[in-house]
């Protein structure tokens, strides 16, 4: 049986960057982008700027991401890179077909939620629930909401940028968010692949948002019973 695949993955790291570090961002990593984020401060006494790093479309299993994350970590243990609770780590996340299925479902939010709380319990207590990171809260949600500002964007992630958007996650250590990536991308797969009634088919994944809603009440969609380990 067909199912989905992750295309391509992109990620934003927001925080206080040193002007030395932007430069050495720019020049290492093409087709980055750095830009200027007002939701974003600089804690006093930091000589440093409140800028939102971009990264370039990349593979799941490019070199690149490594290469991104060793630039971070040295910066961080420099103090050319620092982080508050201001700032967040945002996971773009492609797929084929586009709107994948599975992935579209309030099953597979309320699942990622379930194994983010359990892996990494502080994202939860730190994130969900802010005016940043609001909970989704239904299929409806999932394929007609209009708020960007989800802990999961799917509507209008898909609908500007073609991928689904994983807000839940703090600017943290490299280290750190290197392990939210992995997680999220490793979550993704298992789902995709695990015992849940949420049917592919090439006709499904052409189907605006009303008839995929439908086809979840249909096929009766009740959540799965085991934690998904992906690890």
């Amino acid at each position: 049986m067909a199912k989905s695949k992750i295309k391509h993955i992109g990620f934003e790291i927001e925080g206080e960057y040193d002007s030395g570090f932007e430069r050495d961002i720019r020049d290492k990593v093409p087709g980055c982008q750095m830009k200027g984020d007002g939701s974003v401060r600089v804690e006093k006494n930091r000589l440093l700027n409140a800028r939102e790093f971009n990264s370039p479309v990349l593979s799941r299993t490019s070199n690149k991401i490594k290469a991104i994350f060793g630039l971070y970590d040295k910066a961080y243990k420099e103090n050319r890179f620092n982080f508050n609770d201001s700032c967040g780590f945002h996971i773009h996340v492609s797929f084929l077909p586009e709107r994948p299925p599975e992935i579209l479902s309030y099953l597979f939010y309320k699942t990622f939620i379930e194994n983010l709380k359990n892996k990494f319990p502080h994202v939860i207590d730190k994130r969900l629930g802010n005016r940043f990171c609001s909970k989704v809260a239904n299929d409806e949600e999932v394929w007609k909401g209009h708020d960007r500002y989800r802990a999961v964007n799917f509507a209008p992630a898909l609908s500007r940028h073609g991928t689904i958007e994983f807000r839940i996650f703090p600017s943290d250590t490299p280290e750190m968010m290197q392990a939210y990536l992995d997680f999220t991308l490793n979550q993704i797969k298992a789902f995709i692949n695990s015992d849940h009634k949420i049917e592919f088919s090439t006709k499904l994944a052409e189907l605006g948002p009303s008839e995929i809603i439908r086809h979840n009440r249909e096929v009766d969609i009740v959540p799965v019973n085991r934690q998904i380990n992906a690890e």
